[in-house]
């Protein structure tokens, strides 16, 4: 699977391709941690970010 990582202040955006396409990205798609649990958008974002 090939990827593309944005890094920014406080932000990382990780963009999924659907065989390597990078003109067709995978929206539907779960991360988990190492347990296997689902991580939702947001995970580990400061309370005082403001919903950014």
């Amino acid at each position: 699977m090939q990827f593309s990582v944005v890094i920014a202040t406080g932000l990382i955006t990780v963009w999924l391709y659907e065989d390597g396409d990078p003109y067709n990205m995978m929206l539907d798609y779960e991360v988990v941690d190492a347990s296997g649990e689902k991580l939702e958008c947001g995970h580990q974002r400061p309370s005082d970010s403001g919903g950014i």
